[in-house]
């Protein structure tokens, strides 16, 4: 991290309260329009059992951990269109703070509020906030596990169950965060001069998540052959 006195510590306040209150009113208004197609697709699945939902997301080639959350949740906040884009609306806030905490962790204050701001304003981040499906969620859990990684890699030793735990949940929600992942073990390799633990060690604890996913994986792959 690289200390930023540039900017005192009451402006930054004011910008990063700015921040979210434009966050959260894009996304508010991105939710006004009314659900379409993939969204409906979820509607479907929600009125299933959960073993049904479990078995036909996988038919449909799609991991089931979003899913299941989602019905779990909307069956107490019901299956109104707020209620099914509700958790993609916090994940979306959570990526911006995440945006603007690693880059503050990162480069300093300056680097914090520009990384927010433009996580904020994203057009990508505000449609998958505001649809029902699992993309916001897998842009939070990337951007989580990003700052995990960092902070491991620095000799945090506990921040190495939170990646664990953060690459499980989002394996379970999309298998393409199976990049992120990858990403990490390039940079790893390319550090591998500088990072305080030994480059097999963190390779394994890349891996890890992938082991415990993999009973999941392979009958996954037994519904489709």
């Amino acid at each position: 991290p690289m200390p930023d006195s540039a900017i005192s510590s009451k402006t930054e306040r004011l910008a990063v309260a700015a921040m979210f209150l434009a966050a959260a009113v894009l996304i508010a208004l991105a939710m006004r329009k009314p659900l379409w197609n993939n969204e409906f697709i979820t509607l479907d699945t929600l009125r299933l059992s959960y073993s049904g939902a479990f078995h036909e997301r996988l038919s449909k080639n799609h991991m089931p951990g979003y899913f299941l959350l989602l019905k779990a949740w909307t069956d107490i906040a019901g299956t109104s269109e707020l209620a099914m884009r509700f958790l993609s609306g916090l994940c979306g806030l959570g990526a911006v703070a995440l945006a603007w905490g690693l880059g503050r962790w990162a480069w300093g204050a300056r680097a914090g509020l520009a990384a927010g701001w433009i996580a904020a304003v994203n057009q990508y981040i505000l449609e998958s906030s505001s649809q029902a499906r699992m993309y916001s969620a897998l842009e939070f859990f990337v951007l989580l596990s990003m700052l995990l990684y960092l902070l491991a890699l620095r000799g945090e030793r506990r921040a190495w169950i939170g990646h664990f735990l953060t690459s499980l949940a989002a394996l379970s929600f999309h298998l393409l965060f199976g990049m992120a992942l990858l990403v990490q073990a390039l940079h790893s390799l390319a550090l591998r001069r500088r990072i305080q633990a030994r480059l097999w060690k963190v390779w394994a604890l890349l891996l890890a998540p992938w082991a415990v996913i993999s009973p999941l994986l392979i009958y996954w792959l037994r519904m489709q052959y």
